[in-house]
């Protein structure tokens, strides 16, 4: 729960606990991690994903698994094609910037699992997102 405050105090985070309070699931709208149709990173998602590097510090304290998610207004093979490069990118980040990687699972999921309705906007923009989810690990576990 404490890693979980400390995370939630970091503006572009949607973070909660699920699991009976021992995962925490981190959703990041897509458009503050890269630009429409990008798959670099901007220079102003290096502070959202800079508040994650903590848990990524003592390896296997966490197995984190990173899943990229699309709309579907391109074509299915577009979308799963840029939701690969984007997790890609985010995995590349952190490994770039100190963290464990050894225990992190990028995953392209496309336009598979939408959260909203894929007509409006709202609904398009929703369903952009990398979700990361921090589980407890051995080294946690030992702690």
């Amino acid at each position: 729960e404490a890693e979980a405050k400390r995370l939630r105090a970091t503006e572009g985070l949607d973070v909660e606990l699920i699991r009976n309070n021992e995962v925490i699931h981190i959703t990041i709208a897509a458009s503050r991690l890269f630009a429409p149709n990008e798959t670099t990173l901007l220079h102003s998602s290096d502070a959202i994903l800079r508040s994650i590097l903590p848990c990524m510090r003592t390896p296997d304290y966490y197995h984190i698994l990173l899943i990229m998610h699309s709309d579907n207004t391109g074509n299915e093979s577009y979308n799963y094609a840029l939701t690969t490069d984007r997790v890609s990118a985010v995995y590349d980040w952190f490994e770039q910037n100190g963290g464990c990687v050894e225990y992190v699972v990028p995953y392209a999921a496309g336009s598979y699992e939408p959260v909203a309705a894929n007509n409006t906007i709202n609904g398009r923009a929703k369903n952009r997102r990398l979700e990361i989810y921090l589980i407890p690990a051995e080294a946690m576990f030992k702690k």
